[in-house]
């Protein structure tokens, strides 16, 4: 059997108020372990969720009316389990077959001494519950021959059920988060979203990012470059590349060196794309299918969450001089 135990990886992660101020007010963190693609599983909730099998009943409590379910054959039959891949659990059922699913999640919860309650969902379905919350905790089915006659999963990965953490609270005073992953990989990809916890209303997700793809160095020393992109008609330019190259110089920030290398980029369908940049760094940035090429100076101003990629006050040596025609408007996006 192979433990399920994972990397502790820590991130920093970067949510300007001028991202979500007055539209949301928390911050979910999503993680797939099969690639950028996903799919992907939210790692927070509403508030600290203990693991629970199966994966669409997080943070449901037992009907007011316990459910009987269905009558299976499993008096003299095993469930194993295992928390946290340390602490092992075996419930032997006894009685007289066949028993009711709720017969055998009294005695599931009775077995496991309160580490792991059971009940039925109001479908009939067999629910497990461990009792730590968070998602540093695990519960796992590692066996048993009662496991497929209560409707339990017999295959990972919807045996390994993982806890969460409370979603992340905005601060207008704040624009670094940090999070935890204490069972990550470096193969994982993550994103995060903003929500609106009253409403229910949510943003597009980030880009996806990987352990791989985040910055080592202090988050203080990193600033957010955005640029937005649309048509005559005032239409989004979706999918259209950017790309980020790095003057070299012989930087250092901190004990780290920094060489050339091209980071590209799309747009979303806003228009949008954000580059995370170190401060002070000399870049060239170019847009796909045109002609705009810029020199730019990452403004180093700590006091500054990000900055606008075409800012004419950041830049120059455009192959066509980037124009700031005097029209007032107002523009609102969702992040």
């Amino acid at each position: 059997m192979t433990s399920v135990l994972g990397q502790v990886i820590q991130f920093s992660l970067q949510a300007s108020p001028a991202s979500w101020a007055g539209l949301f007010d928390h911050l979910e963190v999503w993680r797939s372990s099969l690639g950028a693609d996903g799919p992907y599983m939210e790692m927070t909730a509403e508030s600290w969720l203990p693991p629970t099998i199966p994966a669409d009943l997080y943070g449901q409590s037992p009907p007011p009316v316990p459910v009987t379910g269905a009558q299976v054959a499993v008096s003299g039959l095993s469930l194993s389990l295992l928390l946290d891949e340390t602490t092992a659990l075996t419930v032997t059922f006894t009685g007289t077959n066949p028993l009711t699913f709720h017969q055998a999640a009294t005695q599931i919860a009775t077995q496991c001494g309160g580490l792991v309650t059971a009940f039925v969902w109001t479908d009939g379905r067999m629910v497990l519950v461990a009792k730590e919350p968070g998602n540093k905790a695990i519960l796992r089915i590692t066996g048993g021959d009662a496991a497929p006659l209560l409707g339990l999963p017999t295959t990972e990965p919807d045996t390994v059920a993982y806890g969460k953490d409370s979603r992340i609270e905005l601060l207008t005073s704040q624009q670094i988060y940090p999070f935890v992953d204490f069972h990550g990989d470096s193969s994982f990809w993550y994103k995060t979203r903003f929500l609106q916890a009253s409403s229910g209303n949510v943003s597009d997700y980030s880009l996806p990012f990987s352990v791989n793809s985040s910055s080592i160095v202090d988050p203080s020393k990193v600033i957010v470059g955005t640029l937005d992109l649309v048509d005559a008609r005032g239409v989004a330019v979706e999918n259209r590349e950017i790309s980020i190259s790095v003057k070299f110089g012989g930087n250092v920030i901190g004990a780290v060196g920094v060489i050339p290398r091209d980071i590209r980029g799309l747009t979303d369908e806003n228009g949008h794309v954000e580059f995370p940049l170190l401060r002070g760094l000399q870049i060239t940035m170019a847009i796909a299918g045109t002609q705009l090429v810029r020199d730019i100076t990452v403004p180093a101003d700590p006091t500054l969450p990000n900055f606008n990629l075409l800012d004419p006050g950041v830049g120059g040596n455009d192959v066509f001089q980037v124009q700031v025609p005097n029209v007032d408007f107002v523009v609102r996006r969702s992040l």
